[in-house]
């Protein structure tokens, strides 16, 4: 085992955080140091980013990892008017920024019903994309360090059954590819099941602090299980 664990956290909001004080890595770090295991943390994680944006984040990313904390869907598999339209929130710039709030501001009109027949929608990013920025995530980071060690969490499903279904198929993705680079995958809805939603949950989709905590609880012994196959 290396002597100081260091982790690189590459998600969406609910690797970010809603809250500076919430976030699932920064929960996993405090049980590890709990257990004597010294780690360094650097959380990529943002709102809004899709897998686009995680692989950007892995190739401008410099330093080497032990273990990837990999968490993505909750964007990716958001359905929205004309798809093939996306401006990438990295790298950002003023720019970007302007140009993303009149692309929002024209998608939502589009949401009409009236206009809903005639105009394209779809998932933020395909599932074929999908599936491919994760392993090209992966593939970069292990360019990096190749014993490299991964654990990807799914996404936690939101209050919205409709779109829990499609989020359910991104998470068998991440599951695939998981278990293709012999890694291992949290089922991130089982990890939070037995409690009540309102305590789990600070609105619709993000994870409250209890939340981040019972999620660090399940994912402590895969990066322990990681660790042991991890040379030093």
């Amino acid at each position: 085992m290396p002597s100081i664990l260091r982790l690189l956290a590459i998600g969406d909001c609910n690797s970010s955080g809603k809250t500076p004080d919430a976030n699932v890595p920064e929960e996993l770090v405090k049980r590890l140091e709990a257990d004597g295991i010294r780690c360094s943390l650097q959380n990529l994680g943002a709102a809004m980013n899709s897998s686009r944006e995680g692989l950007a984040k892995a190739k401008a990313h410099s330093s080497p990892a032990d273990i990837l904390l990999l968490s993505f869907g909750l964007v990716d598999a958001w359905v929205t008017s004309i798809p093939m339209f996306y401006i990438s929130y990295y790298p950002d710039n003023k720019l970007k920024r302007r140009t993303r709030k009149i692309l929002k501001s024209l998608k939502k009109r589009l949401r009409h019903p009236r206009l809903t027949r005639w105009i394209p929608t779809g998932a933020v990013v395909r599932k074929k994309e999908f599936q491919e920025n994760l392993e090209q995530t992966i593939q970069v980071l292990r360019q990096r360090n190749p014993q490299l060690k991964v654990v990807i969490w799914g996404a936690a499903p939101t209050d919205d059954d409709k779109r829990n279904r499609l989020l359910n198929e991104y998470n068998d993705i991440l599951k695939t590819v998981a278990k293709a680079d012999n890694g291992l995958y949290l089922d991130t809805t089982q990890s939070i099941a037995a409690s009540p939603r309102d305590e789990m949950f600070d609105d619709a989709v993000h994870l409250s602090k209890p939340a981040c905590e019972h999620v660090a609880l399940a994912l402590e012994p895969l990066i322990k299980q990681q660790i042991d196959h991890t040379p030093s």
